[in-house]
């Protein structure tokens, strides 16, 4: 409004100084018509589009922004929409992927545990069969050991036997029946020797014995080799030297002794 108001009072100015002219017949009427015409032009210029038209166009330019606006909006909201819709069906696709992934976790894990169980159940019983094998070996083992220390112990008896049997044969024959029948009293020494069996040498009642037991009521006990034991049954003993010397150990009755080997 300012710039038109200007314009107006520029054409004002114009038009007096151009009467002016005109009057005094400085202009033609040719250039009166010409000054008219800038006139036009700068109300046009300064003007511009007509007020009327001026004013649809720009409701027309508003009405537009606002249609574009609410397009804009609608789109946004469906473009919001679908978003949503999109990281919803997302977030449920990741859920049941992550529900499905852990469910196959846990049946991995627990087909790992079935066949570490199993292995260790499979471990246990072979480690329970060959502890059981070894035990057998080595029962079997002592077994064998003992039936060994069995039969070498009988081999050792029987030859302790075989032994002790061939002694007591000899004292046997070595005695003289004839000499025991003189002696009335009851007389026993029982006899120790490496490798033999104990046994006694008795005289009851006149007759000799000599039996494989420990007699209880003995007049002594005696301690020697076979081999003194042979030369005893020989004769002609002297029992105080192979007491001196040590290869007799007697204790008891010393007189009960001596009686005996006499009878050899």
């Amino acid at each position: 409004m300012a710039d038109t108001k200007k314009a107006k009072k520029v054409l004002e100015s114009d038009s007096v100084s151009t009467e002016s002219e005109t009057k005094t017949g400085g202009v033609t009427p040719k250039a009166a018509v010409a000054s008219e015409t800038p006139a036009v032009t700068v109300e046009t210029v300064a003007g511009g589009t007509p007020a009327k038209r001026g004013g649809r166009r720009t409701n027309k330019t508003k009405e537009t922004a606002a249609k574009t606006g609410r397009k804009s909006k609608e789109t946004a909201t469906k473009t919001g929409r679908k978003t949503k819709e999109t990281a919803a069906k997302t977030g449920r696709k990741s859920k049941e992927a992550d529900a499905k992934a852990g469910r196959k976790t846990k049946e991995a894990v627990a087909k790992t545990g079935r066949k570490t169980k199993e292995v260790a159940a499979k471990t246990a019983r072979k480690s329970k069969s060959v502890a059981v094998a070894d035990t057998e070996a080595v029962v079997k083992k002592s077994d064998n050991a003992k039936k060994a220390v069995v039969g070498t112990s009988r081999k050792k008896k029987d030859e302790a036997v075989d032994k002790t049997d061939v002694v007591k044969t000899v004292l046997w024959n070595g005695i003289g029946k004839a000499k025991a029948k003189k002696i009335k009293d009851e007389l026993a020494i029982q006899v120790f020797a490496d490798g033999l069996d104990s046994f006694y040498v008795a005289i009851k009642g006149g007759q000799p014995e000599i039996e494989r037991y420990y007699y209880n009521n003995n007049n002594g006990q005696l301690v020697t080799t076979e081999a003194e034991l042979l030369k005893i049954a020989k004769g002609k003993y002297d029992v105080v030297a192979a007491v001196k010397s040590g290869k007799l150990n007697y204790d008891g009755n010393l007189s009960a002794l001596l009686k005996l080997v006499d009878l050899f």
